[in-house]
């Protein structure tokens, strides 16, 4: 996939690089694009790039001394072996010391992994020495089992600032359009929808128009280069991959509520919270509250959903048939896929979208309203749910709106508006708002009836695709 975007990550570098130094360490999944950025940053730079293996430690340091001797071009690195890695570090600190100087050390999980206290080294070395030298450092490397207490204990790399954090995020949906110009609404929605903006994914789709063929040929194919790509990414990723790959199965087939998680897996609920934990951290699944909850650490109305949507994809169309995929019967699970994947992926997708777009909306000024929390809304049982509810707690105003992904020929309902309004009726916690108003989100074309209702109040928001009507 061609280099996209990341305007913002790559002017963070470049202010961190102009100071005289500076310590950077690069958080991200893998397959969101970490050491392209990286290789982009460093061009025209004089920059040392080190990418670690899965080796031992001491081979590790000897290849680190060839790729030392290779950049500097001293003769005394020739076959020497140092013991420790402040050893490695002062050579590069003191390396033409007048000349800024990029060190980049890459998937550093790999080093952390042969050496638990790698991490405490370096962070040594750069109190003692390197902070002092002219040259800025950059650590690159996924949140993973190995690396998460580093990145998010109290006493870990980033306890007292020193060590800036920059953590990459999947593409947006909006970022997304940008680049696929060729594209229409619908097909950039679908297009979300099965990668949620994350270039390895993304990478697997082409030019995004032929989602179904690339999935079967990619994905449902038993010889397909991604057919087991979640499997080996929880492999890398966590201990225990089983007994993870078990909680996101029983997720995808919608047990969401903590207790029927437990009651699927036949465990004990306090046993399933470590996992879920560092799920949450790998940002591959989230707990979600309404967005009415006071306390939401605290809401028993929390749902847990995968919030990796390929994953989420994989888990539920993939995973259920594997037998028949390995019975290669491709076409029958492609059928229950396009029979289905509107409702069960796109749709949810979806409300995700128009969030990001009533919020782009927002500071642009098309719709008046300064939201200061926004969300989704579901009553105990989940009989009722609003896809969109916004709240400036300031003014004492609400937004709350319904997204409609329709296919070909269909319209928004013409009691859409009624509906909203009985539903938020219904709702205690959004009694006594000063200003609500309504929007409406479509993919296709709104009932002559509603535009109707729109033109005659001016507190209705219709939204086709990213265009306000």
């Amino acid at each position: 996939m061609e280099f996209i975007g990341r305007e913002n990550e790559l002017a963070f570098l470049e202010s961190e690089y102009a100071r005289k130094s500076s310590y950077v360490a690069f958080i991200g999944r893998q397959g969101f694009g970490q050491s392209a950025i990286l290789n982009v940053f460093a061009r025209g730079k004089n920059a040392f790039f080190f990418s670690a293996l899965i080796e031992t430690e001491n081979k590790c340091r000897r290849r680190f001394v060839r790729y030392l001797e290779k950049y500097t071009g001293a003769a005394y690195l020739k076959g020497k072996t140092f013991e420790s890695w402040e050893g490695l570090f002062r050579a590069i600190g003191d390396y033409k010391p007048e000349e800024k100087k990029l060190v980049i050390i890459d998937d550093v999980q790999f080093l952390i992994e042969s050496n638990p206290n790698f991490f405490a080294i370096l962070r040594k070395c750069w109190d003692e020495f390197l902070s002092e030298k002219n040259l800025m450092l950059i650590t690159a490397g996924p949140i993973m089992t190995t690396t998460v207490r580093h990145y998010s204990s109290k006493d870990g790399l980033f306890k007292d600032g020193v060590v800036k954090s920059l953590q990459l995020r999947a593409f947006h949906f909006l970022e997304l359009r940008v680049h696929h110009p060729t594209l229409t609404f619908s097909q950039l929605v679908e297009l979300y929808t099965f990668t949620g903006g994350v270039p390895q994914y993304l990478d697997m789709f082409g030019h995004g128009d032929r989602i179904m063929d690339d999935l079967e040929e990619q994905v449902m194919e038993k010889t397909g280069a991604r057919y087991e790509m979640p499997l080996q990414m929880l492999e890398k990723e966590v201990r225990e991959p089983a007994t993870y790959f078990s909680i996101l199965d029983v997720i995808a087939q919608g047990n969401s509520r903590l207790q029927d998680i437990a009651k699927a897996l036949e465990l004990q609920a306090n046993y399933l919270g470590p996992y879920l934990s560092l799920l949450i951290k790998l940002n591959l699944v989230e707990r979600r509250v309404p967005v009415t909850e006071p306390f939401p650490g605290k809401s028993r109305k929390g749902m847990y959903c995968i919030c990796d949507h390929f994953l989420d994809f994989w888990f539920q169309f993939i995973s259920p048939y594997r037998v028949e995929l390995e019975q290669r019967n491709t076409k029958y699970v492609r059928s229950i896929l396009e029979s289905q994947y509107i409702e069960k992926l796109v749709k949810p997708s979806y409300m995700e979208v128009c969030t990001e777009i009533f919020l782009h909306m927002c500071r642009n000024g098309n719709i008046p309203f300064s939201a200061t929390r926004t969300g989704l809304h579901w009553n105990g049982d989940n009989t009722s749910h609003i896809d969109l509810i916004a709240i400036d707690s300031v003014n004492n105003r609400l937004f709350a709106a319904s997204c409609y992904y329709l296919r070909e020929g269909q319209q928004a309902p013409s009691d859409a508006y009624a509906d909203l309004v009985r539903k938020i009726a219904g709702i205690e916690e959004l009694a006594g708002f000063e200003d609500v108003s309504y929007g409406f989100f479509t993919n296709r074309e709104f009932n002559p009836t509603l535009i109707s209702l729109a033109n005659e109040k001016d507190n209705i928001y219709l939204i086709k695709d990213i265009d306000l009507l």
